[in-house]
């Protein structure tokens, strides 16, 4: 017998006895494990590997690998676990064997009997090439296309090996999205069908789309693959400019002697008065100002006691009464206490818009009862698009009409559907 046909034969005879103890297991569950794998399939024997496969097909479904110490095990895991539908799950479980069984003596070749190649015949001839074992390249290679650009020759075999022996993997050139396509011959036909079977239109680990796997339509070898262009070189992106976070100091000395802190994100309508009043119940206060800042106003406080600025910082992150946003408290170390913007001048007239379409003038002067100076309440007989009414309001002290305007703007009084809205009345009113 020709030695190169012998070893060939050898070879994938003993490959076919090695694979008749590893399980190809696919329609798996998106939430199957490894460890929910081998607890379904440890009663049926000793289990040398559990590995399910990287990439994921269609709904989420997943395949593995399973394999057995001995053939029997592998026998009855197939004949208990072929079409079972496990708990968790609607579809039923695919158990196969991960290649095709041979009969002990050897594979089936054709017209021949399938008890193998009778090697004490007195005619020691090969048989034709037609007759040989070498798998046909129609059968056993496959094309696979849609792969990442950065993958290479290494990482393309690693992802196929794991469905049997490999006897040559192509890269070809880059598609025009930049994707890579390529061909994988392997060693027989029923492992390049079970690779096409668990990979076709799944998604590798790490990969961003789904690779498609089919039976290569070409039958001519390609005995020396193209050369690999290099991909052109991309301009890289610049680089995406950090988000700025207010600074947060650092103290340079022990906390219980910090009385200064740092007040943010204020509205442009805030002054000293309306921080004097935010913050006087903590404690007594020896410094305040008010400065332009980066968003709104920014304003600086001193405390007589330290204890009573740590108390003061619990108003971060909170929108006191009269603030339509958050305001950021923190310590003020090394922030220079600046001199403060000039208290907001407030008219004594404001302008009310959103009013209830039933309201009246007395209910308005009502609903302003606990301001004292309030001395002239309108309201506009004209309705707006949506039926809603308008007025005007006139305090007799300024300090009142400011206060009416922090307490009241933007709250919906009892019984009301929608909000109260309350601005400084300009001169075109």
């Amino acid at each position: 017998i020709n030695a190169e046909y012998m070893g060939h034969f050898l070879s994938v005879y003993f490959f076919s006895m090695m694979s008749e103890t590893k399980l190809f297991v696919s329609n798996l569950a998106p939430h199957v494990t490894n460890g929910l794998l081998a607890e379904w399939f440890e009663p049926f024997g000793k289990l040398l590997d559990v590995s399910l496969i990287r990439s994921v097909g269609k709904g989420g479904r997943q395949s593995a690998f399973v394999k057995f110490d001995s053939e029997k095990q592998a026998s009855q895991a197939i004949a208990s676990m072929a079409g079972a539908i496990m708990a968790g799950d609607d579809l039923p479980l695919t158990v196969k064997y991960a290649q095709e069984k041979h009969s002990s003596r050897g594979p089936d070749t054709r017209g021949q009997d399938s008890r193998g190649p009778d090697i004490r015949s007195s005619d020691s001839r090969p048989p034709p090439a037609s007759q040989r074992l070498a798998p046909s390249a129609a059968c056993t290679k496959l094309y696979v296309s849609n792969m990442e650009p950065e993958m290479d020759e290494a990482g393309f075999r690693q992802l196929f090996q794991d469905f049997g022996p490999i006897e040559e993997v192509v890269l070809l050139h880059q598609g025009k999205r930049g994707r890579l396509s390529g061909f994988v011959n392997f060693h027989n036909t029923h492992s390049a069908e079970q690779a096409m079977e668990a990979l076709h239109n799944t998604v590798p680990d790490g990969w961003n789309e789904q690779i498609n796997v089919k039976m290569a339509l070409s039958k001519k070898p390609h005995n020396q693959p193209p050369p690999r262009r290099s991909p052109p070189r991309r301009a890289s992106p610049p680089p995406k400019r950090p988000r700025m976070e207010p600074p947060r100091m650092e103290p340079t000395y022990a906390p219980e002697t910090r009385t200064r802190l740092y007040v943010s994100n204020l509205d442009d309508t805030f002054d000293v008065a309306w921080l004097c009043t935010i913050f006087a119940p903590f404690g007594r206060i020896s410094e305040m100002s008010v400065t332009p800042g980066p968003a709104g106003r920014d304003g600086l406080i001193r405390f007589e006691e330290s204890p009573c600025a740590m108390e003061a910082l619990s108003l971060d992150g909170t929108r006191p009464a009269g603030c339509s946003v958050t305001i950021r408290v923190q310590w003020a170390d090394g922030r220079p206490l600046q001199p403060s913007l000039p208290p907001r001048s407030v008219e004594t007239k404001l302008y009310v818009s959103n009013i209830e379409p039933s309201f009246t003038d007395r209910q308005l002067a009502e609903l302003f009862a606990g301001y004292a100076s309030l001395t002239e309440v309108v309201i506009l007989h004209r309705q707006g698009h949506r039926g809603r009414l308008s007025g005007f309001l006139r305090f007799a002290d300024s300090q009142e009409a400011d206060r009416a305007l922090r307490t009241m703007n933007s709250v919906t009084p009892e019984g009301w559907s929608e909000p109260i809205y309350l601005k400084i009345a300009t001169s075109g009113k």
